[in-house]
């Protein structure tokens, strides 16, 4: 959790208010994510959907490895954290979804708390 601020300051200087603004892109990418894999979801199956949101996540992680390794770079930062936002939002819901599609009936309340 540390190491995401150190190296976007101090290896892609990036000011804190572009810091600020990209946490604020994200934060809004994570909750258009989350109502954009749910009705995904519903269109093609949750488990697909799922799926497709977790390969999201991991093109984003390769689009981040290979793009932000300079300085010069740094545009791409705008770019690969809300397509973060987008995944999470979208796998966090998701993974809701399927996780309660196979609980029992009667265990609904012991389940969601470990989940949570």
């Amino acid at each position: 959790m540390l190491m995401g601020p150190v190296f976007i300051t101090e290896k892609l200087e990036i000011s804190q208010f572009l810091i600020g603004v990209t946490t604020l892109a994200t934060i809004i990418a994570t909750i258009i994510g989350a109502f954009l894999f749910i009705t995904l979801g519903k269109k093609v199956g949750y488990n697909l959907a799922l799926a497709l949101a977790y390969l999201l996540w991991l093109i984003d992680m390769l689009l981040m490895f290979f793009l932000l390794r300079e300085r010069d770079q740094a545009k791409w930062l705008f770019l690969t954290v809300p397509l973060m936002g987008t995944a999470s939002g979208g796998s966090l819901a998701l993974a809701r979804a399927v996780f309660a599609s196979q609980i029992p009936p009667g265990l609904e309340c012991e389940l969601f708390g470990l989940f949570s």
